[in-house]
Formats: structure tokens, C-alpha cells, sequence
């Protein structure tokens, strides 16, 4: 296929085609960054004393936040910042009372996600 270019061409093609496969590269590479997905979790009344979270994907776990609050102070809604790559992940969420009973919570979220996703934990407050 060389043979139909000249040399002449071929050297001035030859940035232009490693610029576009440099930029195909970097597009390619950053689809599978992590990207800070910011997560708010509205918390079922203010008897809980801990929520724990993890995410996990395909059965791994790829990290989470443990949050405690004072007793009977806590906030209606929790913010979390977390840095995921794109996927599918589980949210393995453990709520703590005042009195020590604790519940377990499955909720599931996509990444990326456009903006603020919002997860409800319990009834209202």
C-alpha cells in the first residue's frame, strides 16, 4: 500500500496519522479511568449511630467509607465522593442504630452518571 504514496506524501501523512492514533489511544485509555462519581445517601432517621458502604463489581470490591454519627444527631442525607471507573457496581450498605441493631441495604449504581445520584435508605424521616 506504501507504494501508492510517494515518499514526499508518506513523510507529511506520517504526524497526522501518530497524532490520530495517539488521540484514539487517549480516548480509549481514559473510557477506563476512574472518575469521582459523587453519591448521597438519604439516611432513614436519625437513630443511626453508623452507616458502613461498600462497592463492589462482578464480586470484588473496590473500596467504600465507614461514617458514625453522635446518638440521635444524625444528618438527613450523607455525601460521599467516590473514584470508580465505569461499570455496574453493588452498594453493600450497613446501617447501625443507637441501640446496636444494624441493617444490611443492596442498591445499585451505573458509572458515569449525570451528576448527583441520590440513594434512598429507608422510610421517611
Amino acid at each position: 500500500m506504501l507504494r501508492y504514496f510517494s515518499a514526499e506524501k508518506r513523510r507529511r501523512l506520517a504526524p497526522v496519522v501518530l497524532v490520530v492514533g495517539a488521540c484514539l489511544l487517549g480516548k480509549l485509555a481514559h473510557d477506563d479511568f476512574p472518575r469521582d462519581e459523587e453519591l448521597k445517601f438519604e439516611l432513614p432517621g436519625p437513630t443511626v449511630a453508623a452507616m458502613r458502604v461498600t462497592y463492589r463489581s462482578d464480586g470484588d470490591v473496590y473500596g467504600g467509607f465507614e461514617q458514625h454519627f453522635p446518638e440521635n444527631a444524625a444528618p438527613r442525607s450523607v455525601r460521599h465522593t467516590a473514584s470508580l471507573a465505569p461499570g455496574h457496581y453493588e452498594l453493600g450498605i450497613d446501617l447501625t442504630d443507637v441501640e446496636g441493631k444494624t441493617t444490611h441495604v443492596e442498591r445499585a449504581v451505573e458509572v458515569p452518571s449525570d451528576g448527583l445520584v441520590t440513594i434512598p435508605l429507608g422510610g421517611p424521616r
